[in-house]
């Protein structure tokens, strides 16, 4: 299973999401989907508030609706390592902001 889902990744159809050490497969289309809500979400948030380094992170898990935190905590490390956002001490911000 784990060849299949590093060979999907590698061909951009799926991403590994790396919780408590497991690696859990998030096909392509639904990370995509993930991103595009974040970079809204936050998007939306500098637009309102445009004097704030950024969004605060307990904030930005409850309206992304995502209830466990480590899960959240891992989404935003591969959105930051593949650069669609910037995790900057206690807030997120879109990457460039």
């Amino acid at each position: 299973m784990k060849e299949v889902g590093r060979e999907l990744a590698g061909l951009g159809r799926a991403r590994n999401l790396t919780v408590d050490g497991k690696e859990h497969l998030v096909a392509g289309e639904v990370w995509d989907s993930w991103k595009a809500k974040m970079r809204e979400v936050v998007g939306r948030y500098h637009r309102e508030y445009p004097l704030r380094e950024g969004f605060p992170r307990e904030e930005l898990r409850s309206r992304y609706l995502v209830p466990e935190r480590k899960v959240f905590n891992a989404i935003l490390r591969l959105l930051a390592a593949e650069g669609a956002i910037e995790l900057r001490c206690k807030c997120r911000c879109l990457a460039r902001f």
